[in-house]
Formats: C-alpha cells, sequence, structure tokens
C-alpha cells in the first residue's frame, strides 16, 4: 500500500491520517491508541474498539478516517454523558474536548462531511511525503 499524502487531524492531539493512491483517507490503529488513547491499549479497547464498535471497521491494522472521526465524536458524547469516570477517561474526554467543538462549530447539514473534506483537501495540497 503506497501512501500518496499525510498529515494530521489538530484538535485529535495531532492524530497521522494518510491517503493512499486511490484517495482512501485512514489511520493506523497504533497511532489511535498512542496519540487519542496517550498510548492506553486499555482505554482505546473499551472505548474506540469495543463500546464504539470501530473493530467493523479495521483492515489490517487500519481504520478508514470518517469511522475515527465519528467514532471519536461518539466517545466524547459518551464520556460527557457518564459521571462515573477514572481519571484516564477524563483525560480522554479532555482532548476530545476541542475536536468535539470544532465539529459542533461548522454550520453546515453534515459536519463530519464538511469536516473530512477539508482534511483531506488540506492534506492533498502540502507536499507529498515520498
Amino acid at each position: 500500500m503506497q501512501i500518496a499524502y499525510s498529515s494530521h487531524v489538530a484538535t485529535l492531539n495531532h492524530l497521522p491520517f494518510h491517503i493512499n493512491k486511490i484517495n482512501s483517507a485512514f489511520c493506523f490503529e497504533e497511532d489511535i491508541i498512542q496519540t487519542i488513547c496517550k498510548g492506553n491499549e486499555a482505554l482505546f479497547k473499551k472505548h474506540f474498539y469495543y463500546k464504539a464498535y470501530l473493530a467493523v471497521f479495521e483492515f489490517d491494522g487500519k481504520y478508514p478516517l470518517i469511522n475515527v472521526l465519528n467514532t471519536a465524536y461518539a466517545v466524547s458524547e459518551t464520556l460527557s454523558d457518564t459521571n462515573d469516570k477514572n481519571e484516564e477517561e477524563r483525560e480522554l474526554e479532555q482532548s476530545l474536548r476541542f475536536f468535539k467543538a470544532e465539529l459542533t462549530a461548522i454550520t453546515s447539514e453534515k459536519p463530519m462531511q464538511t469536516f473530512l473534506s477539508k482534511l483531506v483537501s488540506t492534506a492533498m495540497h502540502q507536499p507529498s511525503s515520498e
């Protein structure tokens, strides 16, 4: 698999994402664990992989970027509605706060698609990673 472009989602702790030669945007599982979950694999498994069903979209250690973004938003919503959080979950909720605020500020009918389009467009106009 050749990567044509690489960039990051600034409001998700600079989560790296990549775009391949067929313009498919994706993230590596390890990057999600290291950036969003700050290296806490158990937190990733609990909130992203199992609870939010991100596992359904996994292919060879990669996830479609749109699914990662939707899952991050869903996790943010779930954590803000939960009173019984441990310290790691409170930190995760805090780190997702800026991402959630950025999406909330988008005034289009489909804020997630607008956000994704902007990310991909910006990445494709940066110098190639090859």
